[in-house]
C-alpha cells in the first residue's frame, strides 16, 4: 500500500488534517457532533511538524482497517510551539 502525503494544515479546533495549502487561515467545515466546527486551519507544512505513523507506516490502514493512532491520515502532528 502507498504512503499518504504529509498534511500541510490542521484545524486548531477539531484537529482535522488538510492536504491543501489553499485552506490555510480558512474556516473549517467539518461536522463534529452534529455541528459545524468553528475552528480555522493553521499552516503545519514544515517537515518537522509531522512524523509518519509507526503503526501504519503512513498508509492510513492497519490490518485492513482504518489506523487508530493517526485516524487514517498516516501522519501524526508533533509540532512543538
Amino acid at each position: 500500500m502507498a504512503k499518504k502525503k504529509r498534511p500541510v494544515a490542521k484545524c486548531i479546533s477539531c484537529n482535522k488534517n488538510s492536504w491543501s495549502a489553499e485552506i490555510v487561515d480558512q474556516k473549517c467545515k467539518n461536522i463534529v457532533n452534529g455541528r459545524k466546527c468553528s475552528g480555522v486551519f493553521q499552516r503545519m507544512s514544515r517537515d518537522s511538524d509531522w512524523i509518519e505513523c509507526s503503526d501504519c507506516n503512513a498508509t492510513g490502514t492497519r490490518d485492513n482497517d482504518v489506523c487508530i493512532p493517526c485516524g487514517g491520515d498516516g501522519w501524526i502532528l508533533i509540532r512543538i510551539e
